[in-house]
Protein backbone atom coordinates (compact mmCIF):
# COMPACT_ATOMS: atom_id res chain seq x y z
CA UNK A 1 0.00 0.00 0.00
CA UNK A 2 2.71 2.47 -0.99
CA UNK A 3 4.37 4.35 -3.81
CA UNK A 4 7.04 2.03 -5.23
CA UNK A 5 7.57 3.96 -8.45
CA UNK A 6 11.20 4.86 -7.66
CA UNK A 7 12.11 1.23 -7.00
CA UNK A 8 10.31 0.11 -10.16
CA UNK A 9 12.09 2.80 -12.16
CA UNK A 10 15.49 1.65 -10.86
CA UNK A 11 14.73 -1.98 -11.71
CA UNK A 12 13.68 -0.94 -15.20
CA UNK A 13 16.85 1.13 -15.66
CA UNK A 14 18.94 -1.92 -14.73
CA UNK A 15 17.09 -4.09 -17.24
CA UNK A 16 17.60 -1.47 -19.96
CA UNK A 17 21.33 -1.23 -19.15
CA UNK A 18 21.61 -5.01 -19.43
CA UNK A 19 19.38 -5.02 -22.57
CA UNK A 20 17.14 -7.64 -20.99
CA UNK A 21 13.49 -7.89 -21.91
CA UNK A 22 10.99 -7.80 -19.06
CA UNK A 23 7.53 -9.13 -18.28
CA UNK A 24 5.46 -6.67 -16.24
CA UNK A 25 3.67 -8.55 -13.47
CA UNK A 26 1.24 -7.59 -10.69
CA UNK A 27 -1.77 -9.77 -9.87
CA UNK A 28 -1.09 -12.28 -12.69
CA UNK A 29 -4.81 -13.11 -12.86
CA UNK A 30 -5.49 -12.07 -16.46
CA UNK A 31 -3.19 -14.35 -18.43
CA UNK A 32 -5.99 -15.79 -20.58
CA UNK A 33 -7.07 -12.25 -21.53
CA UNK A 34 -3.63 -11.16 -22.74
CA UNK A 35 -0.99 -12.31 -25.25
CA UNK A 36 1.76 -14.71 -24.13
CA UNK A 37 4.97 -12.90 -23.18
CA UNK A 38 8.48 -14.28 -23.65
CA UNK A 39 10.88 -12.19 -21.54
CA UNK A 40 14.24 -12.65 -19.84
CA UNK A 41 13.16 -11.32 -16.45
CA UNK A 42 10.05 -10.40 -14.46
CA UNK A 43 9.45 -6.93 -13.05
CA UNK A 44 7.01 -7.34 -10.17
CA UNK A 45 5.04 -4.16 -9.43
CA UNK A 46 2.49 -5.77 -7.09
CA UNK A 47 3.56 -3.64 -4.10
CA UNK A 48 2.79 -0.39 -5.95
CA UNK A 49 -0.75 -0.26 -4.63
CA UNK A 50 -3.30 1.92 -2.88
CA UNK A 51 -5.78 4.72 -3.50
CA UNK A 52 -3.95 8.04 -3.91
CA UNK A 53 -6.90 10.42 -3.90
CA UNK A 54 -10.64 9.92 -4.02
CA UNK A 55 -13.04 12.84 -4.40
CA UNK A 56 -16.59 11.43 -4.55
CA UNK A 57 -18.06 14.86 -5.23
CA UNK A 58 -15.81 15.21 -8.30
CA UNK A 59 -16.56 11.67 -9.58
CA UNK A 60 -12.84 10.90 -9.92
CA UNK A 61 -10.49 8.46 -8.22
CA UNK A 62 -6.68 8.34 -8.48
CA UNK A 63 -5.22 4.93 -7.80
CA UNK A 64 -1.95 3.04 -8.16
CA UNK A 65 -1.94 0.44 -10.91
CA UNK A 66 -1.39 -2.66 -8.73
CA UNK A 67 -4.30 -1.85 -6.42
CA UNK A 68 -6.59 -4.89 -6.16
CA UNK A 69 -9.80 -4.28 -8.05
CA UNK A 70 -11.78 -5.61 -5.07
CA UNK A 71 -10.27 -2.92 -2.83
CA UNK A 72 -11.13 -0.14 -5.28
CA UNK A 73 -14.69 -1.40 -5.85
CA UNK A 74 -15.28 -1.61 -2.09
CA UNK A 75 -14.01 1.94 -1.50
CA UNK A 76 -16.31 3.30 -4.21
CA UNK A 77 -19.30 1.33 -2.90
CA UNK A 78 -18.92 2.98 0.51
CA UNK A 79 -19.76 6.27 -1.22
CA UNK A 80 -22.51 4.69 -3.38
CA UNK A 81 -20.35 4.93 -6.50
CA UNK A 82 -18.89 2.49 -9.04
CA UNK A 83 -16.66 2.16 -12.08
CA UNK A 84 -18.80 2.88 -15.16
CA UNK A 85 -17.32 0.09 -17.30
CA UNK A 86 -18.12 -2.71 -14.80
CA UNK A 87 -14.77 -4.57 -15.03
CA UNK A 88 -14.63 -8.33 -14.47
CA UNK A 89 -13.10 -9.49 -11.20
CA UNK A 90 -11.45 -12.80 -12.07
CA UNK A 91 -10.15 -13.38 -8.54
CA UNK A 92 -8.89 -11.49 -5.49
CA UNK A 93 -5.57 -10.73 -7.23
CA UNK A 94 -7.10 -8.91 -10.19
CA UNK A 95 -5.67 -5.37 -10.30
CA UNK A 96 -7.07 -2.18 -11.76
CA UNK A 97 -3.88 -1.75 -13.81
CA UNK A 98 -4.35 -5.19 -15.35
CA UNK A 99 -7.95 -4.32 -16.22
CA UNK A 100 -6.79 -1.13 -17.96
CA UNK A 101 -3.91 -2.84 -19.78
CA UNK A 102 -6.27 -5.54 -21.12
CA UNK A 103 -9.14 -3.07 -21.70
CA UNK A 104 -11.66 -5.33 -19.98
CA UNK A 105 -15.20 -4.01 -19.66
CA UNK A 106 -18.42 -5.65 -18.52
CA UNK A 107 -22.12 -5.58 -19.33
CA UNK A 108 -22.59 -1.82 -18.92
CA UNK A 109 -19.96 -0.82 -21.50
CA UNK A 110 -22.43 -0.04 -24.31
CA UNK A 111 -24.50 2.15 -21.98
CA UNK A 112 -21.86 3.85 -19.79
CA UNK A 113 -18.77 3.53 -21.99
CA UNK A 114 -15.77 1.21 -21.89
CA UNK A 115 -12.36 1.46 -20.22
CA UNK A 116 -11.05 4.13 -22.60
CA UNK A 117 -14.03 6.38 -21.90
CA UNK A 118 -13.41 6.29 -18.13
CA UNK A 119 -9.62 6.67 -18.19
CA UNK A 120 -8.77 10.33 -17.59
CA UNK A 121 -5.02 10.21 -17.00
CA UNK A 122 -2.02 7.97 -16.42
CA UNK A 123 1.47 8.15 -15.00
CA UNK A 124 3.80 5.58 -16.50
CA UNK A 125 7.37 4.56 -17.22
CA UNK A 126 8.21 4.09 -20.88
CA UNK A 127 10.87 1.78 -22.34
CA UNK A 128 13.54 4.41 -21.57
CA UNK A 129 12.53 4.43 -17.86
CA UNK A 130 11.22 7.99 -18.28
CA UNK A 131 8.45 9.08 -15.93
CA UNK A 132 5.60 10.30 -18.17
CA UNK A 133 2.22 11.84 -17.33
CA UNK A 134 -0.66 11.98 -19.82
CA UNK A 135 -4.19 13.28 -19.44
CA UNK A 136 -5.42 14.77 -16.19
CA UNK A 137 -7.46 14.21 -13.06
CA UNK A 138 -10.68 16.01 -13.97
CA UNK A 139 -13.53 15.20 -16.34
CA UNK A 140 -13.09 17.40 -19.40
CA UNK A 141 -12.68 17.25 -23.14
CA UNK A 142 -9.18 16.43 -24.36
CA UNK A 143 -7.75 18.20 -27.39
CA UNK A 144 -5.31 16.40 -29.65
CA UNK A 145 -4.21 12.76 -29.51
CA UNK A 146 -5.05 11.29 -26.10
CA UNK A 147 -2.02 9.23 -25.07
CA UNK A 148 -3.57 8.32 -21.74
CA UNK A 149 -6.41 6.38 -23.34
CA UNK A 150 -3.95 4.76 -25.73
CA UNK A 151 -2.73 2.72 -22.76
CA UNK A 152 -6.11 0.96 -22.45
CA UNK A 153 -5.65 -2.32 -24.29
CA UNK A 154 -1.92 -1.81 -24.81
CA UNK A 155 -1.00 -4.93 -22.75
CA UNK A 156 2.02 -3.10 -21.34
CA UNK A 157 3.63 -2.72 -24.76
CA UNK A 158 4.25 1.02 -24.34
CA UNK A 159 5.20 1.20 -20.70
CA UNK A 160 4.61 0.30 -17.08
CA UNK A 161 1.42 1.83 -15.73
CA UNK A 162 2.01 3.44 -12.34
CA UNK A 163 -0.94 5.70 -11.44
CA UNK A 164 -4.39 6.02 -12.99
CA UNK A 165 -7.09 8.70 -12.83
CA UNK A 166 -10.50 7.17 -13.51
CA UNK A 167 -13.99 8.57 -13.82
CA UNK A 168 -16.63 7.04 -11.52
CA UNK A 169 -20.43 7.22 -11.53
CA UNK A 170 -23.21 6.99 -8.90
CA UNK A 171 -24.25 3.46 -7.97
CA UNK A 172 -27.97 2.91 -8.56
CA UNK A 173 -30.29 0.17 -7.35
CA UNK A 174 -30.90 -2.19 -10.23
CA UNK A 175 -33.76 -4.48 -11.25
CA UNK A 176 -33.42 -7.45 -13.57
CA UNK A 177 -36.04 -9.04 -15.81
CA UNK A 178 -36.44 -12.03 -18.10
CA UNK A 179 -38.66 -12.27 -21.19
CA UNK A 180 -39.14 -15.66 -22.86
CA UNK A 181 -38.70 -15.38 -26.64
CA UNK A 182 -36.72 -16.77 -29.56
CA UNK A 183 -33.33 -15.42 -30.58
CA UNK A 184 -34.53 -13.42 -33.59
CA UNK A 185 -37.20 -11.64 -31.53
CA UNK A 186 -34.68 -10.96 -28.76
CA UNK A 187 -32.23 -9.36 -31.19
CA UNK A 188 -34.96 -7.10 -32.59
CA UNK A 189 -36.04 -6.00 -29.13
CA UNK A 190 -32.42 -5.40 -28.10
CA UNK A 191 -31.96 -2.91 -30.94
CA UNK A 192 -35.12 -1.05 -29.96
CA UNK A 193 -34.29 -1.03 -26.26
CA UNK A 194 -30.70 0.18 -26.57
CA UNK A 195 -31.86 3.25 -28.54
CA UNK A 196 -34.57 4.30 -26.08
CA UNK A 197 -33.89 6.90 -23.33
CA UNK A 198 -34.12 4.30 -20.57
CA UNK A 199 -31.61 3.61 -17.75
CA UNK A 200 -30.82 0.12 -19.08
CA UNK A 201 -27.40 -1.19 -18.05
CA UNK A 202 -27.32 -4.69 -19.60
CA UNK A 203 -28.97 -6.68 -22.41
CA UNK A 204 -28.30 -10.38 -22.97
CA UNK A 205 -29.90 -13.49 -24.45
CA UNK A 206 -29.37 -17.04 -23.24
CA UNK A 207 -31.34 -20.31 -23.39
CA UNK A 208 -34.55 -18.83 -24.76
CA UNK A 209 -34.67 -15.70 -22.63
CA UNK A 210 -33.98 -12.04 -23.27
CA UNK A 211 -32.55 -10.62 -20.04
CA UNK A 212 -32.28 -6.96 -19.19
CA UNK A 213 -31.06 -4.92 -16.24
CA UNK A 214 -32.44 -1.47 -15.55
CA UNK A 215 -32.17 1.18 -12.84
CA UNK A 216 -35.95 1.38 -12.34
CA UNK A 217 -38.85 -1.09 -11.97
CA UNK A 218 -40.33 -2.59 -15.13
CA UNK A 219 -43.24 -0.12 -15.30
CA UNK A 220 -40.78 2.13 -17.14
CA UNK A 221 -40.34 -0.43 -19.95
CA UNK A 222 -42.00 0.22 -23.33
CA UNK A 223 -45.33 -1.49 -24.14
CA UNK A 224 -43.85 -3.80 -26.81
CA UNK A 225 -42.12 -5.70 -23.99
CA UNK A 226 -44.64 -8.08 -22.43
CA UNK A 227 -44.75 -11.10 -20.10
CA UNK A 228 -41.90 -9.77 -18.01
CA UNK A 229 -40.61 -11.93 -15.15
CA UNK A 230 -38.43 -10.60 -12.35
CA UNK A 231 -35.06 -12.31 -11.84
CA UNK A 232 -32.16 -11.86 -9.43
CA UNK A 233 -28.83 -10.34 -10.38
CA UNK A 234 -26.84 -13.60 -10.16
CA UNK A 235 -26.73 -14.03 -13.93
CA UNK A 236 -25.07 -10.64 -14.40
CA UNK A 237 -22.53 -11.27 -11.65
CA UNK A 238 -21.62 -14.74 -12.89
CA UNK A 239 -21.29 -13.76 -16.55
CA UNK A 240 -19.56 -10.44 -15.93
CA UNK A 241 -16.84 -12.16 -13.88
CA UNK A 242 -16.71 -15.25 -16.18
CA UNK A 243 -17.87 -17.54 -13.37
CA UNK A 244 -20.96 -18.82 -15.21
CA UNK A 245 -20.95 -22.52 -16.13
CA UNK A 246 -21.12 -21.57 -19.81
CA UNK A 247 -17.48 -20.43 -19.66
CA UNK A 248 -16.28 -23.78 -18.30
CA UNK A 249 -15.26 -26.12 -21.12
CA UNK A 250 -14.60 -29.84 -21.40
CA UNK A 251 -11.57 -31.18 -23.32
CA UNK A 252 -13.66 -31.68 -26.48
CA UNK A 253 -15.20 -28.19 -26.37
CA UNK A 254 -13.96 -24.88 -27.73
CA UNK A 255 -14.99 -21.43 -26.51
CA UNK A 256 -14.98 -18.51 -28.93
CA UNK A 257 -16.19 -14.94 -28.90
CA UNK A 258 -17.51 -13.09 -31.89
CA UNK A 259 -17.78 -9.30 -32.26
CA UNK A 260 -20.49 -8.13 -34.64
CA UNK A 261 -22.44 -4.98 -35.59
CA UNK A 262 -25.43 -4.46 -33.28
CA UNK A 263 -28.03 -5.13 -35.96
CA UNK A 264 -26.60 -8.50 -37.09
CA UNK A 265 -29.36 -11.14 -37.30
CA UNK A 266 -29.24 -14.57 -35.69
CA UNK A 267 -26.30 -16.75 -36.68
CA UNK A 268 -26.78 -20.17 -38.23
CA UNK A 269 -25.44 -22.59 -35.62
CA UNK A 270 -25.34 -26.38 -35.44
CA UNK A 271 -26.84 -28.49 -32.65
CA UNK A 272 -23.31 -28.95 -31.30
CA UNK A 273 -22.96 -25.23 -30.65
CA UNK A 274 -24.30 -23.27 -27.65
CA UNK A 275 -24.58 -19.50 -27.64
CA UNK A 276 -24.69 -16.68 -25.12
CA UNK A 277 -25.33 -13.15 -26.44
CA UNK A 278 -24.21 -9.99 -24.62
CA UNK A 279 -23.92 -6.25 -25.32
CA UNK A 280 -27.27 -6.06 -27.12
CA UNK A 281 -26.08 -8.50 -29.78
CA UNK A 282 -22.59 -7.12 -30.38
CA UNK A 283 -20.80 -9.89 -28.43
CA UNK A 284 -21.70 -13.53 -29.04
CA UNK A 285 -20.01 -16.36 -27.18
CA UNK A 286 -20.02 -19.77 -28.86
CA UNK A 287 -19.26 -23.04 -27.06
CA UNK A 288 -18.87 -25.87 -29.55
CA UNK A 289 -17.91 -29.48 -30.09
CA UNK A 290 -18.21 -29.02 -33.87
CA UNK A 291 -15.96 -27.41 -36.45
CA UNK A 292 -15.97 -23.62 -36.35
CA UNK A 293 -15.28 -23.29 -40.09
CA UNK A 294 -18.92 -22.81 -41.24
CA UNK A 295 -19.26 -20.00 -38.69
CA UNK A 296 -16.13 -18.27 -39.97
CA UNK A 297 -17.62 -18.24 -43.47
CA UNK A 298 -20.70 -16.45 -42.08
CA UNK A 299 -18.58 -13.84 -40.32
CA UNK A 300 -16.86 -12.79 -43.53
CA UNK A 301 -20.23 -11.83 -44.99
CA UNK A 302 -21.47 -10.17 -41.78
CA UNK A 303 -18.40 -8.04 -41.09
CA UNK A 304 -17.64 -9.74 -37.79
CA UNK A 305 -14.48 -10.79 -35.99
CA UNK A 306 -13.73 -14.18 -34.47
CA UNK A 307 -11.50 -14.71 -31.43
CA UNK A 308 -10.67 -18.14 -30.00
CA UNK A 309 -10.92 -17.95 -26.22
CA UNK A 310 -10.81 -14.83 -24.08
CA UNK A 311 -7.89 -12.87 -25.56
CA UNK A 312 -9.01 -10.19 -28.01
CA UNK A 313 -6.13 -10.37 -30.46
CA UNK A 314 -6.51 -6.98 -32.15
CA UNK A 315 -4.38 -7.82 -35.20
CA UNK A 316 -7.34 -8.68 -37.48
CA UNK A 317 -8.78 -5.17 -37.43
CA UNK A 318 -5.55 -3.24 -36.91
CA UNK A 319 -3.68 -4.58 -39.94
CA UNK A 320 -4.32 -1.38 -41.88
CA UNK A 321 -2.87 0.62 -38.96
CA UNK A 322 0.11 -1.63 -38.22
CA UNK A 323 2.58 1.03 -39.33
CA UNK A 324 1.23 3.49 -36.76
CA UNK A 325 1.39 0.95 -33.95
CA UNK A 326 4.95 0.05 -34.84
CA UNK A 327 5.91 3.72 -34.73
CA UNK A 328 4.23 4.13 -31.34
CA UNK A 329 6.05 1.09 -30.01
CA UNK A 330 9.34 2.45 -31.34
CA UNK A 331 8.70 5.84 -29.71
CA UNK A 332 7.71 4.44 -26.31
CA UNK A 333 10.01 1.42 -26.20
CA UNK A 334 12.87 1.79 -28.73
CA UNK A 335 14.77 -1.30 -27.47
CA UNK A 336 11.57 -3.43 -27.64
CA UNK A 337 12.10 -4.69 -24.08
CA UNK A 338 8.61 -4.32 -22.58
CA UNK A 339 6.32 -7.37 -22.64
CA UNK A 340 7.67 -8.89 -25.89
CA UNK A 341 5.10 -11.33 -27.27
CA UNK A 342 6.01 -14.95 -27.85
Amino acid sequence: MSDRSKVIQQQLQQAIAQKQSIKILAGNSLQKFSPPVNAEQILDISQHSGIIHYAPEELVVQVRAATPLSELVAALAEKQQQLPFEPPMINSKTTIGGIIACALSGHSRIFHGDVKDALLGVRMLNGKAENLVFGGTVIKNVAGFDLARLQAGSFGRYGILLDLAIKVIPKAAQCSYRIRCDEQQALKWMQKLRQLPLPITALSYYEGSLMLRINHPHDSLPPFISKVQAMDNDFWQQTNHYQHAFFQTRPNETLSQIRLPFDTPALSLSKQQQQMIHAAGAIRWIKSTASIEPLLAQLQALGGYYYPGFYLNNKPYQSSLSGYYQKLKQAFDPELLLNPES
